[in-house]
Formats: structure tokens, C-alpha cells, sequence
């Protein structure tokens, strides 16, 4: 117990600003995708590090419209904050980077692994650069942030999945907004547009 102890407050501290790891945080998002008049109401929760596969990880819980979804566990790997698992005991074969502890305007970053896409374990392969570093507002205020664009297929051939996202980051927050067109096999006229806004964060303490 006391070497998890540890280990949290070390991970805390190397976590990144724009990817808050500490426990006892809740961010709320608005789903909403082009064509369609519902919107989705989405939550994540972090929880204290705990096991996972022998090594210590930050659970995220996620919920939709009020139900738990799914959890995913993130540690920080190689100067990134990384998904390594999923709910129950998905091990994810390599971890997926989400964004680098410190991230700069310019800085670019691929990868290659496994993710669940419908129940599914599937190919997953992207490249992300970091397309800028300025002030965005959130909630009224300035805070500095960081946009990240990646391109990304999931599976393979001709019903491999494709998506284009241009994401937020706001330092002391975490992700702020997304934008992700998502293309199903070959045909660009399946495209659709799924924008997530936050709409509410909150932390212990704060």
C-alpha cells in the first residue's frame, strides 16, 4: 500500500497538465453528430491509481447518458500519457498514446497497435501532430492549451475504418473539444462529423 501511495504522488507529478491524471476529477461532454438530432451526454470520472497487469494505472470511468460504459487505465509511458487497458481484462498488446507530457506546436508521433471497435479487438495505426500551442477560452477564462490533429485507420482493407480529429487541450483541464470525421471502408459519402464539447469540469478541491 504504501509503495502505491508512492507511486501516485510520483505519477501525479509526471503526468501532463493537459491530460489530468489525479483522482477525483469529472468532466462532462456533449456529444452531438452531423445528421442526427440526438445528443449524447458523456462523463468520465477518474479514480485512484490501483493494479493493473502488475504495474500501477489511473482508471477512467465512462458514462453515457448516466450508465457506466466502459473504463479505460492510463499510466504515463515513454513521455506520454497512454491507454493501456479496458474495462474487465482488455490488455491492450501495446499502449495507445493519447498526448505527450509536454507537448510543443510541431511535435509529431505515430503508432501502431490494437484497440476494441464493436467488441472487437482490431488494427489500429495513426499519426498526430501538435498543430498549435495558444490561449483558448474555457468557461469564460483564458487558459493556455494545445490542438492536436491525428489521422487514423482502424482494421484493415476495404472496411477499414477511417477518422480525421482535431482535439483541445486545455492546461489543468484536459481534452476541451473534439472534431472527428469518421469515414466507414472507401465510400467518402458515408462520412460523418461527431463534434464532443465540454460542458462541465469539476475536481476535489477545487
Amino acid at each position: 500500500m504504501t509503495a502505491l501511495i508512492a507511486f501516485t504522488a510520483l505519477f501525479t507529478a509526471q503526468a501532463s497538465p493537459y491530460f489530468p491524471l489525479e483522482s477525483g476529477q469529472t468532466w462532462e461532454y456533449l456529444v452531438s453528430v452531423t445528421s442526427s438530432v440526438v445528443r449524447v451526454r458523456q462523463m468520465q470520472k477518474s479514480l485512484p491509481a490501483q493494479p493493473y497487469e502488475g504495474t500501477p494505472a489511473v482508471p477512467m470511468e465512462i458514462y453515457l447518458e448516466g450508465k457506466i460504459d466502459t473504463t479505460g487505465y492510463y499510466r504515463v509511458v515513454d513521455g506520454f500519457v497512454c491507454l493501456v487497458g479496458l474495462s474487465g481484462s482488455t490488455r491492450l498488446p501495446e499502449p495507445l498514446k493519447v498526448i505527450p507530457v509536454a507537448p510543443k506546436k510541431g511535435q509529431k508521433w505515430s503508432m501502431q497497435g490494437q484497440s476494441l471497435m464493436l467488441g472487437m479487438m482490431v488494427a489500429i495505426k495513426s499519426e498526430s501532430r501538435v498543430t498549435s500551442d495558444a490561449e483558448t477560452e474555457v468557461f469564460g477564462k483564458k487558459v493556455h492549451s494545445v490542438t492536436v490533429e491525428t489521422k487514423a485507420q482502424m482494421g484493415e482493407g476495404d472496411t477499414a475504418f477511417h477518422t480525421l480529429s482535431t482535439e483541445v487541450y486545455a492546461e489543468g483541464i484536459g481534452l476541451v473539444s473534439r472534431r472527428q470525421e469518421s469515414t466507414p471502408g472507401k465510400n467518402p459519402n458515408r462520412k460523418s462529423v461527431a463534434i464532443t464539447a465540454l460542458v462541465r469540469h469539476e475536481k476535489v478541491g477545487g
